[in-house]
């Protein structure tokens, strides 16, 4: 750790341009990762490139892996320089984590918080972070305690925003979807639900991106999803808030095997809005839950408080596919409509429409939510796992 005294009070990143005498506009917290580009670049040329210059020590940007630096009131800053030991809290996806195991990206699925061994954030001391996963590197600043005119404090968890970074450098396949992309992958009917596997995530965005087929990933998905579901069906069967509707997962997986997706599906769609509604009705009693549209925000919008949007949960996007895709409206003028809720329970779809990939994706949202519905209202605080970014 070196400690150094600025000779400038630095209080952010020009946000527009101006001549002498205009106002102009200031940054003075943000993140940028390398997707930002020159944008990246050019923060990182800034307050990171002055502290370096500061250090009379031949360190080059090319040796910083990871660094830290907290500026108090009287710019007498600390800087830590690839000493930094990094241990988050993470959401476990994998059944079980024995004490010493290797984690992989697969086990879980974003972090809760980071933290930095030995380093503490305060209200008071404006800080800056650069952390590495890979060939990819994220920026986080604050300098906002620095500013004495407005005497601002930083009154937010560092290291829960540190977690949700972390989240987004680590888990850049599902936060880093064009909107074309999104698009495509919704028109087709899919989503890169929880229950697959990395590698299957990314092939589906492939497809999606080149404009292919994402039912040609199918024995892949069907793979993924019945294993999933068979890892975590004791844990839902264990939670009082889901052990009631496990039978009718346990039915549906069985006519699935059986190539029976007519009746998975007829099982399972259903069930997964009454999975919702007794959610919300759990939160709500004096409210029956009838109402579509309160049962997508609450679902989404309650995981989304419980847990960052920057895990591979994704409850923001999730709640446009209930939209487009489960609860997708039917046409009366035909009976081909693909198979949703309303198609199911309105009768406007013909049997062929109950195909592998209907029953599939029944069984992938009623995962998804289960999982919303478990980690939000169960997640406990587990003992820190320490991370690597081999």
């Amino acid at each position: 750790m070196y400690e150094i005294q600025l000779k400038e009070r630095f209080i952010g990143y020009s946000a527009s341009v101006a001549k002498e005498g205009e106002q102009v506009k200031i940054n003075i917290s943000g993140m940028t990762s390398t997707e930002d580009g020159d944008l990246h670049l050019k923060y990182l040329d800034g307050f990171p490139a002055m502290i370096l210059s500061s250090l009379n020590k031949d360190i080059q940007p090319c040796d910083i892996k990871n660094m830290v630096v907290l500026v108090s009131k009287d710019l007498k800053a600390k800087v830590y320089i690839n000493e930094i030991e990094i241990h988050g809290q993470v959401h476990v996806k994998a059944t079980n984590i024995e004490r010493g195991q290797e984690v992989k990206k697969d086990d879980i699925s974003g972090f809760e918080r980071i933290q930095l061994k030995g380093i503490e954030f305060t209200e008071d001391q404006a800080y800056c972070c650069i952390l590495s996963y890979g060939w990819d590197r994220i920026y986080i600043f604050d300098f906002s305690p620095l500013d004495d005119k407005f005497e601002r404090k930083i009154e937010y968890d560092v290291e829960k925003l540190l977690g949700s970074c972390f989240s987004y450098l680590t888990f850049g396949t599902f936060h880093k979807i064009p909107p074309s992309v999104w698009n495509n992958i919704l028109r087709q009917n899919w989503f890169p639900f929880y229950a697959l596997k990395l590698s299957t995530v990314e092939s589906l965005i492939s497809h999606a991106r080149n404009e292919w087929d994402i039912d040609e990933l199918m024995e892949d998905i069907e793979h993924d999803t019945l294993l999933y579901i068979e890892e975590r069906r004791q844990a839902w069967g264990n939670d009082q808030n889901l052990a009631s509707f496990i039978s009718f997962l346990d039915r549906a997986m069985a006519r699935h095997k059986e190539n029976d997706f007519l009746s998975s599906s007829l099982i399972i769609y259903p069930k997964i809005e009454a999975l919702i509604r007794k959610s919300f009705i759990t939160d709500h009693p004096d409210k029956e839950g009838r109402q579509q549209k309160a049962l997508i925000e609450h679902i989404t919008e309650k995981t989304t408080r419980s847990i960052s949007a920057l895990t591979t949960f994704i409850p923001d996007k999730f709640r446009r596919y209930l939209e487009d895709c489960y609860f997708k409206d039917f046409s009366v003028t035909c009976d081909t409509n693909p198979v949703s809720r309303h198609s199911i329970a309105h009768g406007a779809s013909t049997i062929d429409k109950f195909d592998k990939k209907a029953s599939l994706l029944g069984l992938l949202v009623f995962s998804q939510i289960t999982e919303y519905i478990q980690q939000s209202s169960q997640w406990s605080n587990l003992p820190p796992t320490e991370v690597t970014s081999d």
